[in-house]
Order: structure tokens, then C-alpha cells, then sequence
């Protein structure tokens, strides 16, 4: 009894095991999924600023061509007011010279004010093309470590489903070994109480006497393994579960599946997918055909009760 005892631990040991890994495993999947949306999001930010980053460098080439025209506008303008100057000097029109000279000052000046107000837009653009390269390579960084991340959760789910897989035959074995267990504590029990009546029944000075037996003749068990779907080790936990007949499987309601499928462990939903019902009711119709084709020889004799 105390090696049925631990054994009976060991395997629940070994079931609690199976169900934190299977938590493991779910909690990986879901992880998985966060980082794929994770991964997404970056994906689509990240193609956000290289637009914004390719047009701010657009914006800065047609800055820069502006600039380069006002910039030879400017020389231009040197240009004539050194002309300008050395008419002044020849002294040929001084007049007209010196008021062309100042519209040219002035025309100058606010030439002077928009190189300097495009030059002041020119550094800002620079700063902000810097700082959308550098959110980027930050954004690819971020993209890379969760790849890799997810790469190492994806590597651990694999093998957590492997063990997972080598563990379902120590499920079902264990499955197996307690209702063995629930089957011979109840012969136990069975046991104690008939030798608890047959001790009651005997009186010391009296002869023993044999105990009337009444033992109807018990039905054959039909061939369960023929349902498909159901192997040796399906079988036996089925008759273990008292089913032994194709009339008990035909005669399952809704509810008795979803009782017995929750009995099965690791071969769960079995019943509904391979339709062990149907199948049953059929093995059922072809055994009655066969019994009709077969010629009747009389009634089948009553066993008779010893006395």
C-alpha cells in the first residue's frame, strides 16, 4: 500500500509538472504575440519617419537651390554696385547713379534678411533630419532585439512543445494506473464487506455451509477496438470505466460524452470526432443482421441456482 501511495505522488508530481509547462507554453505564445504587434507597430512608425525623413530631405534640396539662387543674386548685386561705384567715381551720372545705388542698397539688404532667414531655416532642417537618422537607427535597434527575442521565445516554445508531446503517454499511463487503483481499492472494499457478512452469518456450533451463488450468465464483451478511434490502451480504460458493450456506447446523451470525455486525459474529444456512437449503433445493426441469417437451434437454457 505505501508503494502505491508514492507511486500515486510521483505521478501527480509528474501531471503538475505537465500542466505548469502547458502554462508556460501558453504564456510563451501569448509573449509571442505581444512582440509580433510590438514588431508591427515599430514596423509601421518606423516607415513613417523614412517618409518624413525623405521628404524633409526633399524640403532641403529645394532650400538649398533657393539659397544657391539668392546667393548669385547677391554676387550680382555686388557686382553692379562695384559698377555702380566706379561710375560714381567717373563721375558720370552721379546722381541717378547714387539713387539706383541705394534702391540697390535696399533691394540688398532685404536680400541680406531672406539669405539670412533661409539659412536659419536651412540649420533647423539639418537639425531635424539629424534627429529623424538618429530615430531611426534607434527605432531599427529596438527592431532588431525584439526580433531576436522573439527569435529565443519561439526556439523555447518548440522545445516546450516537444517535451509536452514525450509527457502525453506518461498522462495517459497515469490516467491508466489510477483507475487501477480506484478499481482494486474498491474490490477491497467489496471484500472486507462480504467477509464482514460471511462472519456474521457463522454460528461455532453449527456446520459451515456452502453460500448460495446466483451468478447470471454475464454478456460477452464485444470488440471495442473495432470502433475506430479506440486502440488497446482506450479499450481497457473503457471497460475499466464499466463499458464493454456496443449497447452502452449507442445509448451516450450529450452529457454522458462530456462526463466520460473528461475521463479520457490525453485522448479527450475523441468521442465527438471519430462519432464513437454512430459507429457503435452501426456494429450494433450488423451483429442483429448476422444473428437473423443464423438458423435458430432452441432457446437458450437458464443456468440453474445451486442450492
Amino acid at each position: 500500500m505505501a508503494y502505491l501511495v508514492a507511486e500515486i505522488l510521483a505521478y501527480l508530481i509528474g501531471a503538475f509538472g505537465l500542466g505548469a509547462l502547458i502554462a508556460w507554453l501558453i504564456r510563451g505564445y501569448a509573449t509571442a504575440r505581444r512582440l509580433a504587434a510590438f514588431e508591427a507597430r515599430w514596423a509601421k512608425e518606423s516607415e513613417h519617419w523614412r517618409r518624413q525623413l525623405t521628404e524633409a530631405e526633399a524640403r532641403l534640396a529645394l532650400q538649398t537651390d533657393e539659397l544657391n539662387k539668392v546667393r548669385q543674386d547677391f554676387e550680382s548685386t555686388k557686382t553692379r554696385m562695384a559698377q555702380l561705384e566706379a561710375e560714381v567715381t567717373a563721375g558720370r551720372g552721379l546722381e541717378q547713379a547714387l539713387a539706383e545705388a541705394r534702391g540697390k542698397v535696399t533691394d540688398l539688404r532685404q536680400t541680406t534678411e531672406k539669405l539670412s532667414e533661409r539659412e536659419r531655416q536651412f540649420r533647423m532642417a539639418e537639425r531635424e533630419v539629424s534627429l529623424l537618422r538618429v530615430r531611426v537607427d534607434d527605432l531599427n535597434t529596438v527592431i532588431h532585439e525584439q526580433q531576436a527575442a522573439l527569435d529565443a521565445k519561439n526556439e523555447h516554445v518548440v522545445k516546450l512543445s516537444r517535451h509536452i508531446e514525450q509527457l502525453e503517454p506518461l498522462s495517459a499511463e497515469l490516467q491508466l494506473r489510477n483507475l487501477t487503483i480506484a478499481e482494486l481499492q474498491s474490490r477491497v472494499r467489496k471484500l472486507e464487506r462480504e467477509r464482514k457478512r460471511v462472519g456474521r452469518s457463522v454460528e461455532p456450533s453449527s456446520e459451515r455451509s456452502e453460500a448460495p451463488e446466483s451468478e447470471e450468465e454475464q454478456p460477452q464483451r464485444d470488440n471495442l477496438k473495432r470502433i475506430h478511434g479506440i486502440g488497446p490502451v482506450l479499450e481497457r480504460l473503457l471497460n475499466r470505466l464499466g463499458y464493454e458493450r456496443y449497447e452502452q456506447i449507442a445509448g451516450w446523451t450529450s452529457e454522458d460524452i462530456d462526463r466520460i470525455d473528461a475521463q479520457l486525459g490525453a485522448f479527450s474529444g475523441r468521442i465527438r470526432r471519430d462519432d464513437w456512437v454512430a459507429q457503435a449503433k452501426q456494429l450494433m445493426d450488423e451483429r442483429t443482421v448476422r444473428a437473423k441469417r443464423l438458423p435458430t437451434r432452441g432457446k437458450p437454457i437458464a443456468l440453474a441456482r445451486r442450492s
